[in-house]
């Protein structure tokens, strides 16, 4: 928390955001905080306080900090001390037009959780015929990286009448349901760490591997459909 002419405290930020991560039970989804700072710390904040069980002691919160202004040593230290002592990652960030896509990166530590194999299913009307759909969606992975997503509608299978006329459909839209919410917790190794930081002081890795052909993963979709289907579980 800051205010001009009177400091920047790190203490009370964090204090605020643990207590609210902490007081609110959650749903069994992996929990944030994306910490952004423009100034030194002038709380005395220490390390140790993360390791308070009201704070992160189970280090079941990723933290990652967003550094705006110059690459300064005294800038940067403690706010990547505390992404890096937190699972996370941080960035510093020179120019303000950078701030929207650089704070979205987060996105692929959770993505890496989610993994290739997490059917996502929705719900949507055809943008042009308003026709109802209900589509599965899997991760395209190039390597370990988020590539995109492939999609299939299981209307090319069955009509969504015939599907809903059916006695498993209930069972059906309660799987759909649950694997649509469902939430894996974030558990990276070193290694993984070390390459989602990239170019962070945390370390860096890089490889280069070949996306999944799009066709091997909509043929994966329709294969699960369809086996779906035939086994009378839609």
């Amino acid at each position: 928390m800051g205010r001009p002419g009177g400091g920047t405290n790190f203490e009370a930020a964090f204090e605020a955001a643990f207590s609210l991560l902490r007081g609110e039970g959650g749903n069994g989804c992996q929990k944030m905080i994306l910490f952004l700072t423009d100034g030194e710390d002038t709380s005395g904040l220490s390390l140790d306080r993360f390791s308070e069980t009201s704070w992160n002691a189970a280090k079941d919160v990723t933290i990652f900090s967003y550094i705006i202004g110059g690459d300064t040593e005294s800038l940067v230290e403690k706010p990547a001390q505390i992404a890096c002592g937190n699972a996370g990652k941080y960035f510093v960030i020179t120019d303000l037009a950078q701030i929207r896509d650089t704070m979205a990166d987060y996105f692929r530590f959770f993505a890496d959780a989610d993994g290739p194999d997490t059917v996502r299913w929705l719900s949507y009307s055809d943008a042009i015929t308003g026709t109802e759909l209900v589509s599965g969606c899997l991760s395209i992975y190039k390597g370990q990286e988020v590539f995109g997503v492939a999609c299939m509608d299981i209307n090319v299978i069955v009509t969504l009448p015939e599907l809903r006329g059916k006695a498993t459909y209930d069972a059906f839209v309660t799987k759909m349901e649950q694997l649509s919410t469902l939430c894996r917790p974030l558990s990276l190794t070193d290694e993984e760490l070390t390459r989602l930081r990239g170019a962070s002081t945390c370390g860096s890795y890089s490889a280069a591997t070949a996306a999944q052909p799009m066709s091997l993963l909509l043929l994966s979709l329709l294969s699960f459909a369809v086996a779906w289907y035939q086994d009378g579980r839609v």
